[in-house]
């Protein structure tokens, strides 16, 4: 999963909205997204987030039911990027805002 989160943030740091590649990273990481660890999640959403991927909706959510299950060991940073994340894309997940406050 670290592969995958960290091809993800490349793309946004170098801000290249490639769909193919997007489409890929999403596909695979909602297939593998309980492997995923907590920075993984957290750079993963921060990513398509900030990329605005048109497509980002499934695997947002797929993201935070993930993160429900991982969130006591989130550290600061990881809350602070997944939170960021959801406003930003503006994508609301009830459960993930109130386990979050």
């Amino acid at each position: 999963p670290q592969d995958i989160s960290t091809f993800a943030w490349a793309l946004a740091v170098m801000s290249t909205h490639h769909s193919a590649a997007l489409a890929t990273i999403a596909r695979c990481s909602m297939a593998r997204i309980s492997e995923f660890g907590m920075q993984d999640l957290s750079i993963t959403a921060w990513a398509f987030a900030k990329l605005l991927y048109q497509d980002r909706r499934p695997l947002l959510a797929t993201i935070a039911q993930e993160s429900l299950h991982k969130l006591p060991s989130f550290s600061g940073r990881n809350l602070a990027n997944l939170s960021w994340a959801f406003a930003t894309a503006q994508q609301r997940d009830l459960t993930l805002s109130e386990a979050l406050v």
